[in-house]
């Protein structure tokens, strides 16, 4: 909670604004997500194909419906580290 804390204040500094739309934080454990190696995930053809190494008919492209860069980086980021 410190680091975040700090890190909240830093971007505020920086930024010369109010942090209004950061509503609250979450702490989640290391447990709470399996960690997928790079073997699994290829294997799965989470984020590309086996045979055109390509996104065509990947899992993240069946759902990335995202509007904006930060909103597909934290769908990859979900679906490298699913929740249990």
């Amino acid at each position: 909670m410190i680091a975040a804390a700090a890190a909240l204040s830093y971007a505020q500094e920086t930024q010369h604004s109010r942090l209004d739309h950061v509503g609250s934080l979450t702490v989640r454990e290391t447990s709470e997500s399996m960690i997928l190696d790079a073997t699994t995930l290829a294997n799965l053809e989470v984020f590309r194909n086996q045979r055109e190494g390509t996104r065509a008919g990947t899992l993240v492209q069946v759902l990335d419906r995202t509007l904006t860069p930060p909103g597909g980086r934290m769908l990859r980021a979900w679906l490298r580290r699913p929740l249990t």
